[in-house]
């Protein structure tokens, strides 16, 4: 104005976050401006989004009248960090970034979070009111991270257990929902409960499922995954569902040291086309239909060191169209059907190795087709059925112990072509068993003990058994199938194989190689016997070879001792052998003057320092000048019906007049 004036300054803000920081009043003289300064402090707390409007007057101090006003607007925007939610916190315009501030429902959390931010979720139960109407708990649409087991004074240290944490939907609707292509989703120490029509739902995103709980869903699957390549279940329990698990259309999966336990039908479901998934450590028990079903195409799937037990159909079924699937130390028993049924049509290069097929009240394998399996290393024991029924394809089958299957077969083939290596068949009605004129079975070194029948056909015949062995595996014994068909260190299963290319057996002890499943871990042979000539006052040396055939590293102690009390020497004294290693003895007998006519047995033992009752011995026969010679050795071909005579020579070939005497074994008693 054309007046000098003096001005009141005031200030409204609509979330009393800001401060005039220019003194009033303020005096201005015709025509001249100031700067009025207005801070803004939004708090840590405040939602994004959230606005806060500030209007700043300037009344003239003698004439009311005159004023003008400016309005500032500060809108919050988003904001990345932690969030935190209890069941005692507020949404109300809450960034829930504030740990002594937390926000109270999940979906509001998730929505004020940025992709990458984690939402930490104190104990308590949490639902959504909205429900019935959204039909969801939590929509996730962006990558973050919800985890629980914390309490709303601590932070740091989550423990799920001492703080449980539920995400209930009451059978509403749906847990959580993500389907945002190319985000990852982590849940963990979580327990997401009473979902339905599909729990948790994943469709073109990741999950990676750790410590955490699917539990009590209705109406379809606890947990479903389509289109979620590198999806992850880690250390969970997915129980007490309509179905465990279902996926399909996504790569390299991987459910790990997991629970899947008394859903109603499935456990896990891999319905189709999830190449490279990877099942290991995990338990399925007690699962209404089968414990892991595989559909189609789920090519390179690997199945091990599970425990398998008590499910209602088959412990595993696999169906057709799936090449190079690894079956590996699992255990599979006490399902109410087969323990592997492998319906594998179209489906080649399987592993089948190092499991415990037992106690089902089916096959314990049911093999349809396929083309250069391996099935090695295996038990399969007191199951219902046929220990494995292998109807057409190829394959090899390699130390593998079968015995005690109650479905009359140890071994029943179709019209496959397998070929078997160091196998122990035992108490069977049948040990091996061809059904069709097209089967053809080779096995070689095999250990039979206790079949009604080793070999028979119904309808095939071609069964050639090459190497048999006959004797009592001499098995550990006990409820436990593991460790019930382990040899005894008497086994007639010791040292009777042949190399396969094996290298370990089914506890990864190397093999030597002993047949069956098992390799017995503390073997020692030490050989040849010898026997030679000397005269008194000098020295002979032996050579023997002391092996190490058991399935572990031995340290071993030679000793020797002489009949007659002469001077002898071993060496080596003590020597370290890894399985399958060989050394060289040398023993040396030193033949005292004047002992011309005698005859000392030297005896060599080599002592395991592992177990008193492991060792080896060898003995090296010195006679001094005594020598005696029968020969020569003959062999003719005859007729049935002859009699032949043959001539030997006896030479006394020692310095003194000798008595002999003559006896004859003859193997054929003839």
């Amino acid at each position: 104005s054309e007046f000098t004036g003096t001005f009141t300054l005031s200030l409204a803000s609509s979330r009393g976050w800001a401060t005039l920081m220019t003194s009033s009043p303020v005096g201005l003289a015709a025509g001249a401006s100031t700067t009025v300064l207005v801070q803004v402090q939004v708090p840590l707390s405040a939602a994004a989004g959230v606005e806060d409007h500030t209007i700043v007057t300037a009344t003239s101090a003698t004439v009311p009248e005159v004023h003008d006003t400016a309005e500032d607007t500060t809108t919050v925007s988003p904001t990345a960090g932690t969030r935190y939610l209890a069941i005692n916190g507020s949404d109300t315009d809450n960034s829930c970034l504030v740990s002594t501030e937390p926000c109270r429902t999940v979906q509001y959390a998730v929505d004020q979070a940025l992709s990458g931010d984690s939402v930490l979720i104190a104990s308590g139960v949490y639902t959504n009111p909205d429900m019935a109407v959204e039909g969801r708990l939590a929509t996730l649409d962006k990558s973050l991270t919800l985890a629980g087991g914390y309490t709303a004074g601590n932070w740091s240290t989550p423990d799920p257990t001492t703080n449980p944490t539920a995400l209930d939907a009451e059978d509403l609707g749906q847990v959580v929902y993500a389907d945002t292509a190319g985000i990852t989703v982590t849940v963990s120490g979580l327990t997401l409960q009473r979902g339905s029509n599909n729990a948790v739902y994943f469709q073109n995103a990741r999950l990676l499922l750790e410590d955490s709980a699917i539990v009590s869903a209705t109406n379809n699957y606890g947990l479903y995954l389509t289109n979620s390549d590198g999806s992850q279940v880690t250390g969970s329990r997915i129980a007490h569902n309509f179905h465990g698990i279902y996926a399909t259309g996504s790569e390299n999966l991987v459910f790990q040291g997991s629970a899947i336990t008394g859903n109603s039908q499935y456990g896990l479901r891999l319905a189709g086309s999830n190449p490279y998934a990877v099942v290991s450590d995990s338990s399925f028990s007690n699962n209404g239909y089968y414990g892991v079903y595989m559909g189609s195409s789920n090519h390179y799937a690997t199945l091990s060191n599970n425990s398998i037990t008590g499910n209602n159909y088959d412990g595993v079924r696999i169906e057709s169209n799936n090449d190079y699937v690894t079956i590996e130390g699992n255990t599979v028993s006490d399902n109410n059907g087969r323990g592997l049924y492998l319906a594998n049509t179209n489906s080649d290069l399987w592993t089948i190795r190092g499991n415990t097929i037992a106690d089902n009240s089916g096959d314990g394998i049911y093999l349809y087709a396929g083309a250069g399996h391996q099935v090695d290393n295996n038990i399969m024991a007191r199951n219902g059925g046929d220990g494995l029924e292998w109807r057409t394809g190829n394959g090899l089958m390699r130390h593998n112990t079968i015995i005690d299957n109650a479905g009359g077969a140890g071994l029943r083939v179709y019209r496959a072509t397998p070929v078997l290596t160091n196998t122990i068949i035992a108490g069977h009605d049948y040990g091996m068993l061809t059904t069709d004129a097209a089967a053809a079975v080779q096995a070689d070194h095999t250990l039979w003990h206790n079949n009604a029948h080793d070999t028979g056909a119904a309808g095939g015949v071609n069964i050639v058994t090459t190497d048999d062995l006959y004797g009592d595996p001499s098995f550990v014994g006990g409820a436990d199938p593991f460790a019930a068909y382990h040899i005894r260190s008497d086994s007639a299963a010791i040292d009777a194989g042949v190399d396969t290319g094996l290298t370990i057996d089914i506890d990864g002890q190397a093999r030597a190689p002993d047949v069956g499943a098992d390799e017995y871990p503390y073997v020692l042979q030490l050989a040849p016997d010898h026997r030679a000539t000397a005269d008194p006052d000098t020295v002979v040396t032996y050579a023997h070879v002391l092996r190490n055939s058991g399935g572990l590293s031995n340290t071993v102690v030679l000793s020797a001792a002489s009949s007659q009390g002469w001077p002898v020497e071993v060496q080596p004294v003590t020597a370290t052998l890894s399985s399958g290693a060989a050394i060289s003895v040398t023993v040396t007998v030193d033949v005292p003057a004047g002992t011309s006519g005698q005859a000392d047995t030297t005896t060599i033992t080599a002592s395991s320092t592992i177990s008193p009752t492991v060792w080896a011995t060898v003995q090296d026969v010195t006679l001094v000048d005594l020598s005696v010679l029968l020969e020569p050795d003959h062999s003719q071909a005859v007729v049935p019906g002859a009699v032949l005579s043959y001539t030997h020579i006896l030479t006394n070939a020692s310095e003194f007049t000798g008595t002999f005497t003559l006896s004859l074994a003859s193997s054929r008693g003839w």
